[in-house]
């Protein structure tokens, strides 16, 4: 098993709690889209995404990377946060395929996206 030194720790438990308030903005957001805009299920789960990206990355870049705002910063996390929100939509159109619930869709989502998500912004969006 690799062995994770203090800061790392600390990047993860940081990135974790603001992903944990994180679900609240994507909850509130796909609510959103999807009873007041009245969106597809998909597309709402997508935009959901994205609008919690967005608010994730100021809150990571002030915490857990420590990193200044910065336009190619910014446009990396937002690529990333692009191909995450379409892994968004892709899970939830495969699930209701299935024949699965919608909100199985957003269990899949909320736990299944946020390691990939570390991985790409720690090592990609915030990357020194």
């Amino acid at each position: 098993m690799l062995e994770l030194d203090k800061k790392k720790w600390k990047e993860i438990v940081t990135f974790s709690a603001i992903g944990i308030s994180n679900i609240a903005v994507y909850l509130f957001a796909a609510s959103f889209f999807i009873y007041l805009m009245e969106l597809n299920l998909s597309l709402a789960n997508g935009l959901a995404y994205l609008f919690s990206a967005a608010y994730s990355f100021c809150l990571n870049a002030i915490f857990t990377f420590k990193q200044a705002f910065e336009l190619s910063r910014l446009v990396k996390f937002l690529t990333a946060s692009l191909f995450l929100s379409f892994c968004a939509s892709l899970i939830t159109s495969i699930i209701l395929f299935l024949g699965f619930q919608y909100w199985i869709s957003l269990m899949v989502v909320i736990f299944g996206l946020p390691p990939l998500s570390f991985f790409i912004h720690k090592y990609w969006s915030f990357k020194d």
